[in-house]
């Protein structure tokens, strides 16, 4: 018979990451559960929470999972976590601590010849460093993830790092190399039932066609990817489809029902503390709102977007090519 615990992985390996943390979460709850099974809970948990974008939640688990782990001696969990807290800087867009934690990690991988843990952390550095403004850099890194997941043989590793290729080629004006990129992916996604990765590469292709001005297309995919992302309970990833949807009602010369879209990005990356996104809906509004007349309006929205990003060491406001 199928453990809570068994029924918990299996629900976070098909990307369903709001169910997965309910049963995870009864497990912790039942009185019974072995501290074993309690830590691997707390670690599933932080990083479900991180994902999800619930960062206090994500720090409470790991540090609830760090004393356990050293009530145990177990080493290899008190590892993993302290990776995860390397993650959650990154996802708190503090990036040169993250990239500093993340760079010793590396190195302990190298040593052992843990190609598939250098392959991750090579993607998480080309995460952090393309955010940080670094993209030469970037695209390096998730170059190198690649050649670490294919030398680990890890498909679905391999896959991640190619998605963030094409997010990079995108930017750096390789438009038409991201779409073929993330098509390709796609592809992949479907026939291995990655719901996730079929989100991420259904709201990347989108992003592609939309700057080629494909614009039904890219609403197409944005839809598809914002479905799929309710039904992974994924509400951050779900206000970049929205922000996208945005962008493309704008560009169709639908302002009217381009705002609410923004809004509703805007909400959703502030309770989520996602900085990044809150920049970039609020450089939309304020652009929405100058070009409708509304001057104070909108330079008010750009000053706080900058503001924002300033305080959080992003580029955010000059990501026009976005």
């Amino acid at each position: 018979m199928e453990s809570l615990l068994e029924r918990a992985e299996a629900l976070r390996s098909e990307g369903r990451l709001a169910r997965a943390a309910v049963v995870f979460n009864r497990v912790l709850r039942r009185r019974a559960a072995v501290a074993e099974d309690r830590l691997k809970a707390h670690g599933a948990l932080a990083a479900i929470n991180r994902s999800l974008g619930f960062a206090s939640r994500s720090r409470a688990h790991i540090r609830r999972g760090l004393r356990l782990a050293r009530s145990l001696g177990a080493a290899e969990e008190i590892e993993l976590l302290r990776l995860e807290e390397a993650m959650l800087l990154r996802a708190e867009g503090r990036y040169a601590e993250s990239l500093r934690r993340l760079k010793a990690f590396l190195a302990l991988f190298q040593r052992r010849e843990d190609w598939e843990g250098v392959g991750f952390v090579w993607w998480a550095m080309g995460g952090a460093l393309r955010f940080s403004g670094k993209l030469a850099a970037a695209e390096e890194a998730f170059e190198r993830s690649l050649a670490s997941f294919r030398r680990a043989r890890d498909s679905s590793g391999a896959r991640y790092s190619v998605l963030g290729l094409a997010g990079l080629k995108r930017i750096r004006g390789d438009v038409e190399g991201s779409r073929r990129l993330y098509a390709s992916v796609l592809s992949q996604a479907r026939a291995d039932g990655d719901l996730f990765g079929l989100a991420y590469s259904h709201c990347g292709l989108a992003n592609a066609l939309r700057q080629m001005g494909r614009l039904g297309e890219a609403r197409r995919h944005y839809r598809s990817s914002g479905r799929l992302y309710r039904k992974l309970g994924d509400e951050v990833d779900g206000a970049y489809v929205n922000w996208g949807l945005g962008q493309v009602e704008w560009r169709s010369g639908r302002p009217a029902l381009a705002e609410p879209l923004f809004l509703r990005a805007l909400a959703a990356f502030k309770k989520a503390r996602e900085t990044r996104g809150e920049v970039l809906a609020l450089m939309a509004l304020a652009s929405l709102r100058y070009l409708a007349g509304r001057r104070v309006e909108g330079l008010a929205r750009y000053e706080r977007a900058v503001r924002v990003s300033r305080k959080a060491g992003i580029l955010t406001p000059i990501e026009s090519f976005t």
